[in-house]
């Protein structure tokens, strides 16, 4: 399982330690992008992960992780939107961004939301 996880701050950070803890879990195939350059080397090295260098490269990804500030989730997701699969999971910790925007940002008007 391919795991992306956008957002290299306390959050996007946080959530890649908990993920790279579970045994079923493989840091190879945990990746992590930001907006900053420098955040997302740093982490990539603090967690032994993947970096990525630009959104194209989620077209793989089984699992997306958004921990981006509510104002890139919203100019980040409908650009993500044309590069997932209708089967890529999107998980959301944006503040202030609830599931009926989710949708509108990704333009699925179907699927699991919770």
């Amino acid at each position: 399982m391919n795991i992306y996880v956008l957002g290299a701050g306390s959050m996007g950070a946080a959530l890649i330690a908990g993920l790279c803890n579970l045994e079923n879990v493989s840091r190879e195939n945990i990746y992590v992008l930001s907006g900053h350059t420098e955040s997302t080397a740093k982490i990539a090295h603090k967690y032994q992960i993947n970096p990525v260098g630009q959104l194209a490269e989620f077209s793989g990804a089984d699992l997306v992780i958004n921990a981006t500030p509510v104002d890139v989730t919203r100019t980040i997701l409908p650009k993500l939107a044309s590069i997932i699969t209708a089967e890529t999971v999107v998980v959301s910790v944006a503040y202030g961004v609830d599931v009926p925007e989710l949708k509108q940002l990704l333009g699925r008007v179907t699927g699991s939301f919770t």
